[in-house]
């Protein structure tokens, strides 16, 4: 019992430094998700995460976190020690898919939201390590920016299936590379691979990319592609096309 209430203190403390320092501590996501991995091998619980999964072992885990103080927004981080978009271990022969694993965690938002949503309204992003806070990878799961999706939606003949191509418009200021995925779900592909595989960007650069998923009507997905580049507007932050607000 005193091990759990340790643990249960761990979970309170982290999340309150989470609530204030999160910039400062690039450190700080992966020990919540350490906790809540510990808590639910010692009670069967989660806290202070939603949910953790390590059926497959916690190797191949995920855990599935409200953002501190938000309403719908969530991420998935890997029970494992992965980085970020550019650790290696993710352009490995068989790693696990933590797109499918976010896309999955959808509920969680379509749950905590104050309208009804459907999924086509939740989008997913990686942001890359010049445009995030935290070095343990985290995909974020929230609502749409609305006008982001209905423009891509309005140019579904030009994006192609498995094949990347610059977008003749702009979404927040860039100009993303994009690709169809005609699936029903993510399970098949390896988004991370294919971003530096089809876009040719060399293991070195990985850490510049943000990638973004946005449902397409009907069924597959968008997948967009950006690259941070030193002085450019936007960082490599493609979770500025998700909607915190779920307005």
């Amino acid at each position: 019992m005193r091990l759990r209430n340790s643990v249960l203190i761990s979970a309170i403390v982290l999340l309150a430094a989470m609530g204030t320092v999160l910039a400062a501590e690039r450190g700080l996501l992966w020990n919540v998700v350490q906790v809540c991995v510990t808590n639910h091998e010692l009670t069967g619980g989660s806290f202070p995460c939603l949910n953790v999964n390590t059926d497959r072992g916690r190797t191949r885990g995920f855990a599935t976190i409200r953002a501190p103080l938000a309403k719908t927004h969530v991420v998935v981080s890997p029970t494992a020690r992965i980085t970020g978009i550019e650790d290696p271990e993710l352009q490995s022969p068989d790693p696990p898919n933590y797109f499918q694993d976010a896309w999955g965690a959808r509920k969680y938002v379509i749950d905590a939201a104050e309208r009804p949503l459907k999924d086509a309204d939740i989008g997913l992003a990686v942001n890359s390590r010049p445009g995030r806070s935290q070095d343990q990878l985290h995909i974020h799961v929230d609502c749409l920016q609305r006008r982001y999706a209905q423009q891509l939606r309005m140019h579904d003949s030009t994006i192609r299936p498995d094949k990347w191509s610059r977008l003749q418009f702009a979404l927040r200021g860039r100009y993303y590379w994009a690709m169809l995925l005609d699936s029903a779900d993510l399970s098949q592909t390896n988004l991370f691979k294919a971003a530096a595989t089809l876009l040719q960007v060399s293991p070195g650069q990985m850490e510049d990319m943000t990638l973004v998923v946005v449902p397409r009507l009907g069924t597959g997905f968008y997948v967009l592609a950006d690259q941070y580049t030193p002085g450019a507007m936007g960082k490599g932050h493609g979770e500025f096309l998700l909607d915190h607000s779920c307005s």
